[in-house]
């Protein structure tokens, strides 16, 4: 398999993997993360200067750690992601991308004008359901020329969720028919249920390791620029715990809203979920989504899937924040 960069930019950290696929997973020959100089990206990409802050430092960022395969895959990930299921009839293959376009012209204003889309279609009991997924094309080719102003040739796009969801089906044993899983980053979590060979659930939900920050500063008074050191201190934990548990009312009830459809789609449930993302690790986090859920849960970490021992430790100790870097590194060429 060929080298190729994965970069995931996400809200706190920039994320970069150069490596390939490997028949037991992937290999890495380069990797690197570092703090995003500019966590608000994703609403100010069209922004000149901000686009440029973003492209130097990016470009500054590979060099320092000395990529250099410029073939790159990335993903997307926030708001602007549009997400949207709807069945269909039974139809010839020709007339499917027709239909989508039909739905979506219902559904959004000005349909698929203004996207990059893609849809796959995925059975669902006894029904044919579509999965659309669209992005501003606006946002889109000025995230790509990010890509392409720090030295790399962007040859594929993903969307977080989706490249999380193919780094566990791919990296992980063999296991239960349907998992659930929940990529928590800094702003956002990826949701992907997933039944294999079958129904697949995606959403993206605001929650993550800064809607705790925001409540210890908020009710405990500590400054921000000390927060992140000190929600990971375990001597603060009895702090930390019940601040977790107050702020994720929304996020369990958008899980068990997913749990609830999937189920009705698929006619399956997940047995248990896996946490993982650079916030996966939040004390109490894990334990409280399994008391409000009721299925048990643990952290998977992507590089206890790769053939390279050479990853620093400081690195190796954050293996869950690479999971949508592992995912689009195992991205199928299309």
């Amino acid at each position: 398999m060929g080298q190729k960069v994965a970069v995931d930019i996400g809200s706190a950290a920039i994320k970069v993997i150069e490596g390939s696929r490997t028949r037991a997973g992937f290999a890495v020959r380069r990797i690197g993360i570092a703090e995003n100089p500019l966590p608000d990206f994703r609403s100010s990409i069209l922004e000149e200067q901000k686009h440029r802050t973003l492209s130097s430092f990016l470009a500054g960022f590979l060099r320092k750690i000395g990529i250099q395969t410029e073939e790159a895959v990335c993903s997307v990930a926030g708001s602007d992601v549009i997400i949207h299921y709807f069945d269909i009839p039974e139809m010839p293959q020709e007339e499917i991308r027709g239909a989508v376009e039909m739905e979506i012209l219902q559904v959004i204003p000005g349909g698929i004008q203004g996207l990059d889309s893609d849809y796959a279609v995925m059975s669902a009991a006894e029904t044919k359901t579509v999965l659309f997924t669209g992005y501003p094309k606006e946002r889109c080719d000025a995230f790509l020329r990010v890509f392409s102003d720090a030295g790399l040739t962007p040859v594929a796009m993903d969307i977080d969720t989706l490249a999380v969801c193919n780094a566990y089906c791919s990296l992980a044993p063999v296991g239960e028919d349907v998992v659930c899983i929940l990529n928590v980053g800094a702003v956002h979590t990826n949701l992907c249920i997933s039944h294999r060979d079958g129904f697949t659930f995606i959403r993206d939900i605001r929650f993550g390791g800064h809607s705790v920050n925001s409540f210890l500063s908020d009710t405990h008074g500590i400054p921000a620029e000390q927060v992140e050191t000190y929600k990971l201190d375990p001597a603060n934990s009895t702090v930390v715990i019940p601040a977790v548990q107050a702020v994720i009312p929304e996020f369990i009830g958008e899980i068990l809203s997913g749990l609830r459809y999937f189920e009705r789609k698929a006619g399956r449930k997940p047995e248990r979920f896996v946490l993982t993302g650079g916030s996966s690790k939040l004390p109490g986090l894990r334990e409280s989504i399994e008391q409000q859920v009721g299925i048990s849960g643990q952290v998977w970490d992507p590089f206890s899937s790769i053939e390279s021992g050479d990853i620093p430790d400081a690195i190796r100790q954050r293996g869950p924040a690479f999971a949508v870097c592992a995912g689009l590194l195992m991205r199928e060429e299309r």
